[in-house]
C-alpha cells in the first residue's frame, strides 16, 4: 500500500477548489481572532481515492454555535460542467472539527465533489443542525462526536449505512433509506427532554430492514417499543448490537429478550454493557408477546 501524503495548503495543488472555497470563506483577519486558530488545515490524500481534512479545533468549551447544510452529487450541478481533477477522484471524504467560519467553505468543496460515496464527520464542537442532501452516489454516512448537534435532517435515496455516536438529535430522514448497516450509539442519551415516539418513527421505518444494527437500551424502550404493533419484526437482522446499562444498581435484561423476540433471524449478538450508559427515567416498560426467539450461532 503506498503512503499516506501530506499537503500544506499551499501545495494541494489538484485540489485548487479547496484553496480558493477557505480563502473566501474565512475573514480577512482570521488570523487575529486567536492564536490557536492559525494551523488552519491538515490535509492527507490517501490511497482509494480518500480525502482527509482536519480543520484547527475551536475552543471546546465555548465553541460559536452553527448550523450547516451540504448538498452531495445533484444533477443539475453534474451536468453544469466537466469534473476537473479535484472533484472527479475522491470517493471517501473525512471531515474532521469543521467550525463555524470553515463549515461554508468546505460546504462549497463537497459540492464539486460528483462521486463522493463516503462521508464521516467526526468532532464539529458547536454544530447545532445539520442538513445533508444527496440525488444519487452517497452510500454511508459517518457521525460522530458532535456533542452540540440537535438536529439532523438527511436526503439521500441510496444510503446504505449510517453510522451515529453521540447524543441522540432530532432526526428528520426524508426517505426509506432501507439502510443495511444502522449504528445508533446514543448512550449519552437525548438531545433534548421532550422526546416522543412519533418523533422516532421515520427513523424506525430506515432501520427496520437493517442486517446490522447498533442500538441502545434507552431508545428501544423509550422511543421505540411503545409505538409497536404486534406484527412488527426485525425480519432481515443478523447482527445486533445491544448497548445496556445498570440500573439501580442490578442488570436487567427484559428489554434485550423482548427485542430478541423480534428478530427471527438474528445470528450474531454482542452486547456491551456499560456503567455510564443513559437510564431514562421511566420508561415505558414494554414486554411483548412473542415467539421463541432468533438461533444465535455459538
Amino acid at each position: 500500500m503506498a503512503p499516506k501524503k501530506m499537503f500544506p495548503l499551499q501545495f494541494l495543488g489538484s485540489l485548487q477548489i479547496l484553496m480558493n472555497t477557505i480563502q473566501q470563506g474565512i475573514p480577512e483577519d482570521f488570523g487575529s481572532i486567536s492564536g490557536n486558530t492559525r494551523g488552519l488545515l491538515s490535509a492527507i490524500l490517501a490511497p482509494n481515492k480518500k480525502l482527509h481534512l482536519h480543520f484547527s479545533a475551536e475552543n471546546m468549551q465555548n465553541p460559536t454555535h452553527f448550523s450547516w447544510q451540504i448538498e452531495l452529487n445533484n444533477p443539475q450541478n453534474l451536468s453544469d460542467h466537466q469534473p476537473t481533477p479535484s472533484t472527479f477522484f475522491i470517493k471517501t471524504l473525512n471531515l474532521i472539527s469543521v467550525n463555524h467560519l470553515s463549515s461554508e467553505a468546505v460546504s462549497c468543496m463537497v459540492s464539486e465533489f460528483q462521486l463522493l460515496e463516503n462521508l464521516k464527520i467526526i468532532g464539529c464542537h458547536g454544530l447545532e443542525s445539520m442538513s445533508i442532501d444527496s440525488d444519487t452516489k452517497l452510500l454511508s454516512l459517518t457521525i460522530f462526536d458532535c456533542p452540540h448537534l440537535k438536529s439532523l435532517h438527511i436526503r439521500s435515496y441510496k444510503l446504505r449505512t449510517f453510522l451515529y455516536r453521540g447524543k441522540s438529535p432530532w432526526f428528520l430522514p426524508e426517505f426509506h433509506f432501507n439502510l443495511g448497516n444502522a449504528m445508533l450509539d446514543s448512550r449519552q442519551g437525548p438531545a433534548f427532554n421532550t422526546f416522543k415516539t412519533c418523533d422516532f418513527d421515520r427513523v424506525l421505518l430506515t432501520i427496520k430492514n437493517s442486517e446490522i444494527l447498533t442500538l441502545c437500551k434507552w431508545t428501544f424502550e423509550a422511543l421505540i417499543c411503545p409505538s409497536l404493533s404486534s406484527f412488527f419484526q426485525f425480519y432481515k437482522l443478523k447482527e445486533l448490537w445491544w448497548i445496556d446499562n445498570y440500573s439501580k444498581g442490578f442488570y436487567n435484561c427484559d428489554a434485550l429478550i423482548t427485542f430478541l423476540k423480534l428478530c427471527p433471524s438474528l445470528e450474531l449478538l454482542f452486547v456491551t454493557i456499560d456503567h455510564n450508559s443513559y437510564v431514562m427515567p421511566n420508561a415505558t416498560k414494554c414486554y411483548k408477546q412473542g415467539g421463541p426467539g432468533p438461533m444465535l450461532r455459538p
